[in-house]
């Protein structure tokens, strides 16, 4: 059958088993040569309908997965959390393979235009507190890193280095799932499907909600996952505050990411926010606490397999070490 002639189907499956299969023999002709090489496909996680690249098929033939999660293009409308779901997605798909999210310093697709210290520190800090490794690039003269953008993605990665036994070999925290009770709404659906369960609402919820914000929207996504795991997290942050808790051994870190500015984008000043309660629910008991960005957390009390505490002040991104007794 010729490619004029076939379906969008047809078409979309002849790209992703070609390009799996050439990603295949690369990979058995250059592991049998030297297996000590390390192979990756470029943007893996991009859409299969476009680059053929479909990530659970290429992975296995892969040394690890990356995004441009960080290349934004920044308007009043983009969304805070850029890069975290990307993050996310490709962990997710990478079976403990090391995860990468490409970042531009530069303000998509302006390459000449470099993105304010405050939109850097937030791609580096989502992509770290997911788990993922940072390449930072900028797509002009070595010039534009002396601007504060530039600035602030020298600093971070001083910071990084710094601390990167916190962020080495981490683990995304595992939820519980309930079932939901029966409804007979029309327009919301549950189902299980061997051990997990999933709820799914009917039309553009989604996008409804993502432009015009409706609390009620809001209040039934909320209720549809309080019906399914137990929050980990409990706090009092308002939701420009991304919350990550992660697992290291016998330790749990925290990553915060204040992203409250002034209604307006890019950011260009980050609003500090001032003793947040937090509250943690862990698979152990807590011993203690200490932050590595900034002040210790007060009022730090231990509960059974939890702690509670307040943290004084969150700037722009705060990371906190809880220790474990086994």
């Amino acid at each position: 059958m010729s490619l004029y002639d076939a379906t969008d189907e047809q078409r979309l499956l002849f790209n992703v088993d070609s390009v799996t299969e050439f990603v295949q023999k690369t990979h058995n002709i250059m592991k049998a040569e030297k297996p000590d090489i390390l192979l990756y496909l470029n943007n893996s996680a991009l859409r299969a309908d476009v680059t053929g690249s479909n990530t659970r098929k290429v992975e296995p033939y892969v040394d690890m997965l990356g995004a441009e999660g960080g290349f934004v293009w920044v308007t009043k409308d983009s969304p805070l959390w850029h890069v975290s779901p990307m993050a996310k997605q490709i962990e997710a798909q990478s079976n403990g393979k090391p995860t990468v999210i490409f970042i531009a310093g530069d303000y998509k697709p302006r390459s000449y235009y470099m993105h304010t210290a405050c939109e850097t520190r937030i791609y580096y800090a989502q992509a770290v507190a997911n788990g993922a490794n940072v390449w930072y690039g900028i797509h002009g003269p070595t010039e534009q890193m002396d601007t504060p953008g530039g600035a602030a993605a020298v600093e971070f990665n001083k910071f990084l280095r710094k601390n990167e036994v916190f962020a080495e070999y981490s683990e995304p925290m595992e939820g519980r799932y309930l079932p939901m009770p029966e409804t007979f709404y029309p327009g919301v659906l549950h189902n299980c499907s061997g051990r997990g369960w999933s709820i799914y609402f009917a039309a553009t919820f989604g996008e409804f909600f993502n432009k015009y914000t409706n609390p009620d929207y809001k209040r039934m996504l909320l209720n549809a996952v309080y019906q399914f795991a137990d929050p980990l997290v409990i706090t009092d942050a308002p939701g420009s505050v991304e919350v990550v808790l992660r697992r290291k051994d016998d330790k749990y870190i925290l990553h915060l990411i204040n992203m409250t500015g002034e209604m307006e984008r890019p950011i260009q000043r980050v609003i500090h926010i001032y003793n947040v309660k937090m509250e943690l629910h862990l698979d152990r008991p807590a011993s203690c606490i200490s932050s590595i960005t900034g002040q210790d957390p007060a009022d730090f009390e231990i509960f059974e397999k939890g702690c509670r505490f307040t943290i004084p002040e969150i700037k722009e991104y705060e990371v906190l070490v809880i220790e474990t007794r086994l």
